[in-house]
């Protein structure tokens, strides 16, 4: 499962109202599924070329209070070069989206899991890494939400015709990640997005991961599926992210600088 994914997501939904300043208090996380995991969160920007010594936060509230500083009013993400494998290396950064004082930079999660025993909740380290990214590479045009749940739920109807697992996935009301989303999240975003995340977690499953070896399908056809739902899934990730920028912002010396 592709915990780095849905960590990132819940990043930029429970930070949302803190970045907008209608909360003076960055969100509380450590409770959350997605950081159930980890026992250390950090995030580093390069320095002469390298991570490490360019430590900018040991923790999500300090972090987010330097983008606040910065200037950062809002958090995206940007999925398109994520590997469904999270062993591949991707041809180009993936992560969280910011955009500042200090120019777009994306903040690409790297999970290293401690050598300790099988009873250890927490094993897992994670990094976020910044890359800086020219301000017009971030500004294409993308797709609506309503056409991202429209090749989401495609990809399903046609995936469901061929291994009963995807049909499975389309009948089943269960969500696997409630606290993905905060509760005052948008109905529609939450909507699509959770579909998405079930989506995801499904084809990084290990029954998944099973049907080519027990020959449930063809070597194939078992990638181009599963190719196919990971992008639509991480597309609907991304539009589920993507608030109504009045949605959390009231008019502050912030948001007229960056308007300016």
């Amino acid at each position: 499962m592709r915990s780095d994914v849905f960590q990132a997501v819940a990043l930029c939904c429970y930070s949302a109202q803190y970045l907008a300043e209608t909360t003076d208090r960055p969100p509380e996380l450590l409770s959350n599924s997605a950081f159930l995991p980890c026992h250390e969160v950090k995030f580093e920007r390069t320095v002469n070329g390298r991570v490490g010594g360019g430590l900018v936060a040991d923790a999500v509230g300090p972090w987010l209070r330097r983008l606040n500083k910065e200037g950062v009013a809002r958090l995206r993400l940007t999925l398109t070069h994520c590997p469904l494998d999270p062993l591949a290396v991707s041809t180009e950064p993936w992560g969280i989206l910011s955009d500042g004082d200090v120019g777009v930079e994306i903040w690409q999660p790297e999970w290293k899991k401690r050598l300790r025993n099988y009873s250890d909740a927490s094993p897992w380290k994670v990094s976020y890494a910044s890359t800086r990214s020219m301000r017009w590479n971030r500004n294409a045009p993308t797709m609506s939400l309503e056409d991202c749940s429209k090749l989401l739920r495609t990809a399903l109807v046609e995936g469901s015709q061929v291994h009963g697992l995807i049909n499975g996935l389309m009948h089943d009301d269960k969500v696997l990640f409630p606290d993905l989303y905060p509760e005052e999240w948008p109905k529609e975003l939450r909507e699509v997005g959770l579909l998405a995340a079930n989506v995801a977690a499904l084809i990084r499953s290990e029954r998944w991961a099973q049907v080519p070896l027990l020959r449930e399908l063809s070597p194939t056809d078992y990638d181009a599926i599963s190719q196919r739902l990971w992008k639509a899934a991480l597309l609907g990730l991304e539009a589920s992210v993507r608030t109504p920028e009045s949605a959390w912002e009231h008019p502050t010396a912030q948001s007229y600088r960056q308007a300016g």
